[in-house]
C-alpha cells in the first residue's frame, strides 16, 4: 500500500462551482494543479500518463475543527454520505462524511482515462460511453463506479447541444446513478444533475420537484449534515426557475420570496468566505425573481420599473440579473434596439453566471433577428451559434436550438456539445463547473 502522506493547507474559503476543486489544487503537484487551473478556466488540456497511472494512490481531504484542510493518501475503500474510509499501509482510517471537502481517485480505470481524453477533444458522446463502460467495471470500487455513472451523465449533458437525445440519455444516467448508489459521496451531485438534465430535456415540472427535494435535504429544518448548503440553495433557484418555465409563476415568486427571507441569517453565521459570497449572490438572484414573475405575466410596466431599479447595483448578480429581466423586458415590449443594448452588456460582462451569458445571447439573437441592419441576420446566427457550441448544457441552449432551424445556422460537426465549464444555475453552481476533473476523477 502507499505510504502515508499527511499534509495541511489553510481553507479561506470555496465557491459554489469551484470549491471543492480550489481546496484540492492545494494539495496537488505543482503539474497537475497548473493543469486543473486551465481545465477550470475552460482550457482542453490532457495529463501526462504519469498522472493516470494505476500507482497513483487516492487522496481525502477533509476540515477539522479549525477549519483547516488535511489531506490523506491511501487506497479509498469507502465514500459514503456517512463516512470516507481510507486504507493505509495495511490499516484503516475513517473520516466522518460532514468533515470531508473533496475525494480524489488517483487509481481509475482505461475506460476512465480514455474518457478524459474524449472530453479534451470535445467529443463528448464517446467521452460518455466511455464513462458508461468504467461505470460497469466490476474489478473496480464502488466509489469510482459512482463517480464514473455521473461523469457519464454529465458528458451526456454536454453532448445535447449536438444531439438533443442525450439530454435523455443523461437523464437516464441520472436515475441510474440515484438507484445503483443511493448512499454515495456524490449522490447531492447527481440529484442536482437529474434536474438539470429533466430541465433540459423539456421536463420543466420535473426538474422543479427533482430540484426542490434536493433543496430540502441540504437546507431545510434538518438538513442533511453531508448535503453542501450551497448546492442546496443553487438547487432552489433552479426548482423557482423551473417553475417559472412550467407555467407556476406563483409557486416560484413564493420560492423566490423564501430564498431571499431565509439567506441573511446563514450568510451572518457561515465562516467560509466564499461559501459566503457565492449566497450572497444567491440571494441577489432571489430578490430579482419578483421581476421575472412579472415578466412571464406580461406585466411588462411594472416589470420593467423593477429591473430599472436594480440595474445600477454594485452587486454584479444583481446588475446582470437586472440587466437580463430588462432586455427581455424590452423584448417582449417590441423595443429591440433598448433590447440589443442591455442583452449585448450582459452577453459580453457577464462571465459569472453560464446560463445567464446564454441566456441574454438568446435574447440578443431575438433582438437583431427583428431590427432591420443589414449585417443583424448574420449576427443573430453567430450568438445562436456561440449557444449551441459554448453553453449546450444551459436551458438556453432549448430555445437556441429551435432558432437555429429557423434560421439555417450552420454548425461545426457534432461533438461540439457544450465548451467551458458547466452550468448550474449561479454557478452555475454552479454548472460549472465547474469541472477539473483532469487532475482526477474529483468532484
Amino acid at each position: 500500500m502507499s505510504s502515508l502522506r499527511h499534509q495541511s493547507t489553510s481553507l479561506p474559503g470555496r465557491s459554489a462551482a469551484l470549491a471543492p476543486n480550489a481546496v484540492a489544487l492545494a494539495a496537488l503537484g505543482r503539474a497537475v494543479r497548473t493543469l486543473a487551473l486551465l481545465a477550470l478556466a475552460g482550457a482542453h488540456v490532457a495529463l501526462p500518463a504519469s498522472a493516470q497511472g494505476k500507482n497513483n494512490p487516492d487522496q481525502v481531504l477533509h476540515k477539522n475543527a479549525k477549519g483547516t484542510v488535511l489531506t490523506w493518501t491511501g487506497t479509498v475503500a469507502e465514500a459514503t454520505l456517512d463516512k470516507v474510509t481510507l486504507t493505509i499501509d495495511g490499516g484503516q482510517r475513517t473520516i466522518d462524511g460532514k468533515d470531508v471537502v473533496e475525494v480524489l481517485y488517483g487509481t481509475v480505470p482505461a475506460a476512465m482515462a480514455e474518457a478524459r481524453q474524449y472530453r479534451n477533444r470535445g467529443d463528448f458522446k464517446t467521452a460518455a460511453a466511455k464513462y458508461k463502460l468504467a461505470a460497469g467495471d466490476a474489478s473496480v470500487s464502488e466509489a469510482v463506479r459512482a463517480r464514473a455513472r455521473m461523469r457519464a451523465g454529465e458528458m451526456f449533458l454536454r453532448d445535447g447541444a449536438s444531439d438533443p437525445s442525450s439530454f435523455t440519455l443523461a437523464r437516464t444516467e441520472a436515475e441510474s446513478f440515484t438507484k445503483e448508489f443511493p448512499s454515495s459521496r456524490d449522490l447531492p451531485r447527481a440529484r442536482y444533475l437529474l434536474g438539470r438534465a429533466q430541465r433540459l430535456s423539456g421536463d420543466a415540472a420535473a426538474a422543479a420537484a427533482t430540484y426542490r427535494s434536493l433543496a430540502t435535504d441540504a437546507t431545510g429544518e434538518t438538513p442533511l449534515e453531508s448535503y453542501p448548503r450551497v448546492l442546496g440553495f443553487q438547487a432552489a433557484l433552479g426548482a423557482a426557475d423551473a417553475l417559472l418555465a412550467a407555467g407556476d409563476g406563483a409557486a416560484a415568486r413564493e420560492l423566490y420570496l423564501n430564498i431571499d427571507a431565509s439567506l441573511p441569517a446563514i450568510i451572518a453565521t457561515t465562516a467560509d468566505s466564499r461559501d459566503a459570497l457565492a449566497l450572497q449572490r444567491f440571494q441577489a438572484e432571489a430578490r430579482l425573481g419578483e421581476g421575472f414573475v412579472m415578466l412571464a405575466k406580461g406585466e411588462l410596466s411594472q416589470a420593467r420599473t423593477f429591473f430599472q431599479g436594480q440595474a445600477n447595483s454594485d452587486n454584479p448578480a444583481q446588475r446582470f440579473g437586472a440587466l437580463l429581466g430588462l432586455g427581455e423586458t424590452h423584448l417582449a415590449d417590441g423595443k429591440y434596439r433598448e433590447a440589443q443594448l442591455a442583452l449585448g452588456e450582459v452577453a459580453a460582462l457577464d462571465h459569472t453566471n453560464r446560463d445567464r451569458a446564454a441566456r441574454a445571447l438568446v435574447g440578443l439573437a431575438k433582438a437583431l433577428v427583428a431590427l432591420p441592419d443589414s449585417t443583424s441576420s448574420a449576427a443573430a446566427k453567430e450568438r445562436i451559434r456561440i449557444v449551441l457550441t459554448r453553453y449546450g448544457d444551459t436551458p438556453a441552449v432549448l430555445e437556441a436550438a429551435e432558432m437555429a432551424r429557423k434560421l439555417q445556422v450552420d454548425l461545426p460537426g457534432s461533438g461540439s456539445g457544450s465548451g467551458s465549464g458547466s452550468g448550474s444555475g449561479s454557478g452555475g453552481a454552479a454548472r460549472a463547473a465547474d469541472q477539473a476533473d483532469n487532475a482526477d476523477e474529483s468532484r
